[in-house]
């Protein structure tokens, strides 16, 4: 049985989720100002349902009714500053309301004439453009950071200023007229993919979310991993890798799983001998790994399908083998670690039974059952969406305790819009950004740029885009991180022989370094909040741990890890994961016992071979790893205690 304590932390886990605010700010609206932000985000879900169902809307149509109602809930929900009241929205508030109202309608009456005008837009249509264009900064401001927006009027300013940029940099020149009309009418800016992702997919995933969680899921999934994990050495940090996969096929976001899991599993690893830092650093590794894990990706993945003209089905089919590798990676670094720091099991009566646990929660399987299913026999990523909303209605009728009454669904479609305008705002930036890049032709500069320097040499411009996503997705989220640097680099890895998809995959791994890339890493802030721990330090050990996003997306290019097929995918991964496992162990200095330095040295190349893909290379790989387990089991190694241990043990 669960005790009481863990079923009650479990269950304030899945308050605190249920209304999750990622960017820290949102108001704790009360009286009819809480009544009327429940209405705009009801609203927005029902929206959103019927139009993907019966309800029939144009394009531009669509996307500018989810927007102008995401940027009322916006409005509505986030303070524009620190000052501004916290329980009521300001008039200021519902005058910028009103002004993403009358863009929203402006573009939607006047469609067909701006259409048939096109390129020569009338004052009005640039009127109405600079205030969504605004409006549009302000939303992402307000949910997700300064940063964003920043780098939006950064491309802006670009725009402007291309005939006094240096060197490849430089272009004519445009006018206002010809940028504002390139952003607000047409379908390359504010009403762009990105948007036009958000409304097809990524609305519908995150509101299937929504109902997992109001359901109780997410109490099942912490308790399913805590039962599998907790009971071997460092068991609460592989709880965390194991929670924060399965959390990861429900909400696709990094800081929803730290959130989430980090709330039970970082207390569990500082009980247990972690420090802060390294509780909250193991914890946003394995969130990250979340926003991996198929079938909800997040919104990148969606926005890659659409990019590429993929079903979104072949991309979760392709996914699902990688991502696996990264979570058995960091289960193997957290078993190394606490082998070298003599971590202990936690006491096997805080740890509930597997049987117990799949007895109460067994129904929470089905709807992600149906997810799947229907993913895979070929329908719609938004078909199966909705099928899987109403198969965790059916299921969760299957039981007393997790029937979802009318209410219980009213909140779930609350709180689905609740945490998807945080999305809108960022995607509705990345369309203003994206449009700029067309414009000026700046990505095909890049991309000259990064052919020329790496030559022929794939690896380098697969470093290189490393390098550019580092420093391009060090303040952004994640989905914004991979929309710029896939702009940017996915033509140069196309133009030197790079298939189309394993592309842009390689760029949506190394774009999640965003989430763990000090000095600015929302998911440790978060964390660190959480632990106690410092911040900076807290991403430094997570950037440590998530290493494998920068070796697998090499697998993915020099190997059949993107093949599609399980046989040759596993004949890659399975080497490969022996080969992380060496790096880590050289990284740590521990395998079986303490490490020479040429051991560690030995390791390395152990991993160099192992990651080659030729059958000679894997066996002298396997050859070498299974001279040093023979020799770290028979000879003695040194016995120098680090300053880490130090610190651990005090």
């Amino acid at each position: 049985m669960i005790n009481d304590e863990q079923s009650g932390r479990s269950t304030l886990l899945l308050k605190i989720s249920s209304g999750l605010n990622l960017s820290g700010r949102r108001r704790s609206l009360t009286g009819p100002w809480r009544f009327t932000a429940a209405v705009i985000a009801l609203s927005l879900s029902v929206y959103q349902l019927y139009f993907s169902t019966i309800g029939v809307l144009d394009t531009v149509t669509y996307r500018s009714g989810h927007l102008m109602l995401a940027m009322a809930l916006v409005f509505t929900l986030y303070p524009a500053r620190k000052g501004s009241p916290n329980n009521r929205f300001s008039l200021l508030d519902a005058v910028l309301a009103l002004g993403g109202l009358s863009f929203g309608i402006y573009i939607i009456a006047e469609w067909r004439e701006i259409v048939l005008r096109i390129g020569w837009p009338t004052a009005s249509d640039i009127g109405f453009g600079i205030v969504a264009i605004l409006l549009c900064l302000e939303i992402a401001r307000r949910t997700v950071g300064l940063a964003l927006p920043l780098v939006a009027l950064g491309f802006l300013a670009y725009s402007f200023l291309g005939p006094y940029m240096p060197g490849p940099l430089s272009h004519i020149g445009f006018p206002l007229d010809r940028i504002v009309s390139q952003i607000y009418t047409s379908t390359e800016g504010i009403y762009g993919l990105p948007l036009g992702v958000m409304v097809n997919f990524v609305f519908l995933f995150m509101l299937f979310a929504a109902f997992l969680h109001q359901s109780g899921a997410g109490k099942f999934f912490i308790d399913l991993a805590y039962a599998l994990t907790g009971r071997f050495r460092g068991g609460p940090a592989k709880t965390a890798v194991v929670a924060s996969g399965m959390m990861g096929t429900i909400s696709g976001a990094a800081t929803a799983n730290v959130v989430t899991t980090g709330a039970f599993t970082i207390p569990m690893m500082k009980k247990l001998g972690y420090s802060p830092e390294q509780a909250g650093g193991i914890e946003v590794a394995a969130s990250v790994g979340g926003q991996l894990m198929p079938p909800i990706m997040g919104a990148g993945a969606f926005i890659m399908a659409d990019w590429t003209n993929t079903p979104y089905a072949y991309i979760v089919k392709i996914s699902v083998i990688p991502a696996l590798m990264y979570f058995v990676s960091m289960i193997a670094y957290s078993h190394i670690w606490a082998l070298k720091h003599n971590i202990k099991p936690a006491s096997d009566e805080s740890i509930p039974r597997i049987g117990e646990v799949l007895r109460q929660g067994f129904h929470f399987l089905i709807p992600l059952g149906v997810l799947v299913g229907t993913l895979v026999a070929g329908f719609t990523p938004m078909t199966a969406a909705i099928y899987g909303i109403v198969a965790m209605v059916g299921s969760s009728l299957l039981r007393r305790e997790t029937r979802m009454s009318v209410a219980t669904v009213l909140q779930a479609l609350i709180n689905g819009s609740f945490n998807a305008i945080t999305v809108t705002g960022c995607l509705v930036c990345a369309g203003i950004i994206m449009s700029v890049i067309g414009l000026t032709g700046v990505g095909l500069k890049f991309s000259s740029m990064v052919v020329a320097i790496a030559g022929d040499n794939q690896a380098i411009a697969i470093l290189l885009v490393a390098v550019a996503s580092l420093f391009l997705g060090m303040e952004l989220p994640i989905a914004a991180a991979y929309i710029m640097v896939a702009v940017l680099a996915v033509p140069a890895l196309v133009n030197l022989g790079i298939p189309l998809v394993t592309a842009h995959m390689v760029v949506f791994w190394l774009s999640m370094d965003a989430a763990v890339t000090p000095p600015v890493c929302i998911t440790a802030y978060v964390a660190s909040g959480i632990s106690g721990g410092k911040p900076l330090q807290t991403g430094l050990n997570a950037w440590k741990m998530a290493k494998t996003l920068y070796i697998i997306p090499f697998l993915m290019v020099y190997t059949d890890l993107l093949s599609g097929e399980m046989i040759p995918a596993l004949i890659v991964a399975i080497p490969g994961l022996l080969g992380i496992f060496c790096i880590t162990s050289a990284w740590e200095g521990y395998l079986l016992r303490r490490l020479y330095s040429a051991e560690r040295l030995l390791l390395i190349i152990s991993s160099g071979l192992l990651f080659y893909p030729n059958y000679i290379s894997y066996g002298a790989g396997l050859a070498v790893c299974g001279f040093l387990l023979l020799t770290g089991r028979f000879l003695p190694g040194p016995l120098i205690q680090t300053s880490e241990d130090c610190m651990i043990k005090a």
